[in-house]
């Protein structure tokens, strides 16, 4: 039932209901004049019959009149009364504002219908430049057209999101339309943990195969039945093993911080070269509000760009030196490599997105990622250069700003 119906329907119940109701009122009126004038009881008896057939048929006609009308009312609400509408709308803006995403919808006069923190955050919205922001994001073609864009880079004041947007539809027809926002630095440092990952992953594989080795070896040995050699070999790597893991997480208490060192020693071994946590390092298990996602991401990225300095380049004791010291009010990251320096000219940049040393595709995006981790804790950073060794280092302040996470 569309507006008119439900408006002409409204309508007439309360005609008719107000037509018994006058209806009744003058048989009243007449009643009493009837009754001032005469004594018949007969006449009494068949006014007072008339009188409740009167009220009687007006509460029915307005009982069927409310009860179609309210049945009607229900279709409009899609089957739900007012008490649960009023539990689905709470439950909608509750999820919509503890969404990380923006979200934005207006309707077919592109009036703002639902709008978020999340989103006013990541658009800088204030009361004063809404309308300049909208004007900004195409919602015409989604709406007109019909046009559903998923994860659409775009620029609004000067930030970087990702956009998806749909029509919104109520049976079958376009009612408004909807956006939806999401940080491209998030995605981009949540794309950089998975590659830290994987790095990891590929480690402990190759590290499986040698271990699978060493057992090769251990079972040559008992069948050469030379157990006092067994004894020693087995000896030499469980506390070779228990050396290096003991050495981590009696440092770094933080089981994930701890778990990347051991994944880079592993995987140092495929560029020939050494990791070294330096002994007065220290990390707590918790370090608030640095988080260890934030943490993986800085000291991943500090190393593997150590280990790819190293590449085609003919340098004896390659050797990595890292430092993570934590503070009551920061954390202080610092890699030296002697891979050699770097050039000037990257020097420069290398903090922006894009610019890397090294060849290939998707590169760029490691260093820039620090970067703004670093903005994010209100940190620091220096890189100190010479022909022979390079050291970078970072700090993060227990100050975190506000993160579209």
């Amino acid at each position: 039932m569309n507006q008119n119906q439900g408006q002409r329907t409204t309508t007439i119940t309360i005609m008719f209901t107000l037509a018994f109701i006058i209806f009744a009122i003058v048989t009243i009126f007449i009643t009493n004049n009837i009754l001032d004038n005469g004594n018949n009881e007969y006449i009494r008896a068949r006014i007072n019959l008339y009188i409740i057939l009167s009220f009687s048929t007006g509460l029915v006609v307005s009982i069927i009149g409310v009860t179609y009308l309210a049945r009607e009312y229900r279709k409009d609400l899609l089957g739900f009364n007012p008490a649960e509408i009023a539990i689905l709308y709470s439950e909608n803006k509750s999820i919509i504002e503890q969404l990380n995403e923006g979200v934005i919808s207006l309707d077919l006069d592109y009036h703002v219908k639902t709008i978020n923190d999340a989103a006013k955050r990541m658009l800088l919205i204030n009361d004063t430049n809404l309308q300049e922001v909208l004007d900004q994001l195409d919602f015409k073609s989604v709406i007109v057209n019909r046009r559903q864009i998923s994860n659409k880079l775009v620029e609004v004041n000067k930030e970087q999101l990702l956009v998806s947007s749909f029509p919104l539809y109520s049976q079958g027809k376009v009612i408004g339309g909807t956006m939806i926002f999401r940080s491209r630095l998030e995605v981009e440092m949540l794309l950089d943990q998975l590659s830290g990952y994987r790095k990891i992953s590929k480690a402990l594989r190759e590290q499986k195969h040698e271990f699978q080795n060493k057992l090769h070896v251990i079972l040559g040995l008992i069948k050469m039945k030379d157990y006092e050699t067994v004894n020693s070999y087995i000896n030499q790597n469980i506390y070779h093993t228990n050396l290096t893991s003991d050495y981590y997480s009696s440092r770094i208490k933080d089981d994930q911080i701890s778990a990347l060192f051991v994944g880079k020693d592993i995987q140092s071994k495929e560029f020939d070269t050494t990791v070294q946590l330096s002994s007065d390092s220290y990390l707590s298990d918790t370090h608030h509000p640095v988080s260890s996602e934030d943490l993986i991401i800085v000291i991943g990225n500090l190393i593997d760009n150590a280990l790819e300095a190293f590449k085609g380049k003919n340098i004896d004791n390659r050797k990595i030196d890292v430092k993570v010291l934590e503070e009551d009010d920061s954390i202080k990251i610092g890699v030296s490599d002697n891979a050699g320096g770097i050039d000037p000219r990257v020097k420069r940049t290398m903090f922006k997105r894009g610019v890397s040393t090294k060849k290939g595709d998707n590169r760029g995006t490691g260093l820039y990622l620090i970067s703004e981790i670093v903005n994010l804790y209100s940190g620091q950073k220096q890189v100190q250069s010479s022909a022979r060794k390079t050291y970078i280092e970072v700090i993060l302040k227990k100050v975190k700003k506000w993160k579209w996470k």
